[in-house]
């Protein structure tokens, strides 16, 4: 499967939620703006860096699960589009990676400084998007989701990669990858109405979707040689059974569809 096919299936699972998809786009572009032009080509670099928006698709989708999308699921999906787009730069920084969607990244044009900076500044708009949205629910989750995120990062680098066991390695990647897809579902299905026991269904299926994801990403890099991908499948399976008691919409296949795909992917 090549990269061109991946993006091509993302399409067809996007199908559903394509015309939101677009909209959640624009409302990011429209956070990074310098009137004053000197930032301009930094803010470029952001709006040309946009990746395969699986995070605010999970979210838009799990809200279209239980109901109609609305101008908050595009603004919050925008949100986690933001955090994770201000984790990569400073992941780059950590990692020295000078490559990310085939194009430089922003510590190799400009240095650590810069990149560290740009990623604050991301972390900044998601704080003031936050404050005008004034919902208590989101913004709770939003917070939790950045610590926790940050707190995974922060014991990948800090644990002695030698030492570390298939279960630091599943709780570290549950930290700093899946808890964010999983902060998506549930943000999507909130929105939409849903409390208790229904909200646990849909960030569960994020939390079991994003550590396949994270296994899968993990052994196509070859950076992970205790884990297999009999393992990533196990997850998968659990992702698309928390969904099994949801009734049958577009939505709920795209999803699905998107567990499946997870671990068939080859970029």
């Amino acid at each position: 499967m090549t990269i061109g096919k991946d993006r091509i299936n993302l399409i067809e699972i996007f199908a559903p939620v394509a015309g939101q998809l677009q909209q959640v786009k624009l409302f990011i572009d429209s956070q990074f703006t310098d009137n004053e032009g000197v930032l301009a080509p930094y803010f470029a670099h952001l709006g040309s860096q946009s990746g395969k928006m699986i995070r605010p698709a999970m979210l838009l989708l799990s809200g279209l699960c239980l109901g109609e999308i609305t101008q908050l699921h595009i603004e919050t999906a925008g949100i986690v589009e933001m955090l994770h787009n201000a984790t990569l730069l400073h992941d780059d920084v950590i990692d020295e990676a000078q490559i990310r969607r085939t194009a430089p990244t922003a510590n190799t044009k400009w240095g650590n400084h810069l990149a560290i900076l740009l990623g604050d500044f991301i972390f900044s708009r998601v704080l003031d998007v936050c404050v005008k949205i004034d919902n208590k629910q989101i913004n709770t989750i939003i917070a939790q989701t950045a610590s926790i995120v940050c707190r995974g990062e922060m014991r990948q680098n800090v644990l002695d990669k030698s030492s570390i066991t298939q279960k630091d390695y599943i709780d570290i990647i549950s930290q700093k990858t899946a808890e964010l897809f999983a902060a998506s579902c549930l943000l999507g299905a909130a929105i939409s109405g849903a409390i208790g026991k229904e909200c646990e269904k849909f960030r569960n299926f994020g939390l079991n979707f994003g550590i396949a994801f994270q296994i899968t990403d993990d052994l196509l890099d070859g950076t992970e040689a205790g884990i297999s991908m009999s393992q990533a499948c196990k997850y998968s399976q659990a992702a698309i059974q928390a969904l099994a008691d949801e009734r049958e919409t577009a939505a709920k296949k795209s999803l699905v569809k998107l567990a499946e795909y997870v671990v068939s992917r080859q970029s």
